[in-house]
């Protein structure tokens, strides 16, 4: 199955970063985020019907735009995803923001809160994704 997720994640390292993002498998973005001794939570996630992935991308791209004053500096250079916790932003926020966008878009979903947050010790986390469009019942809102 072909979909797209948009999340938002804290990512704790050497300081706490939030980072909404997009993936096509969760399990291996947060993998990617955990590398170099870094530990990713995600805290909020949709999910796109297959042949939306598109969609998620303008979403990330809109985000990008929005709260791109907030991006953390890597030396020197400007971020493009990762905002430094207590920088202005919170999670709930990132949140709002999401969600006010994703209200009116057909084939965009929203998980459930009792799935998250996710980390890579949750269960079934490589087929995550797949699932939620499976069964939506049980893991998006509004079904």
């Amino acid at each position: 199955m072909n979909m797209t997720g948009l999340y938002i994640a804290e990512i704790i390292g050497r300081l706490i970063y939030l980072k909404p993002g997009i993936a096509d498998d969760i399990g291996d973005r947060m993998v990617g985020h955990s590398k170099g001794g870094n530990i990713s939570t995600v805290h909020f996630l949709c999910v796109s019907r297959p042949g939306f992935g598109r969609v998620i991308e303008t979403l990330e791209d809109d985000g990008k735009v929005h709260f791109k004053q907030h991006f953390a500096k890597f030396n020197g250079f400007d971020s493009t995803e990762y905002i430094e916790k207590g920088n202005g932003v919170t999670m709930e926020m990132l949140e709002k923001y999401y969600r006010s966008k994703i209200a009116g878009i057909p084939g965009i979903f929203i998980v459930k809160k009792e799935h998250l947050p996710l980390t890579l010790e949750s269960p079934n986390l490589k087929n995550f994704m797949e699932n939620c469009i499976k069964y939506p019942e049980k893991y998006l809102e509004g079904f």
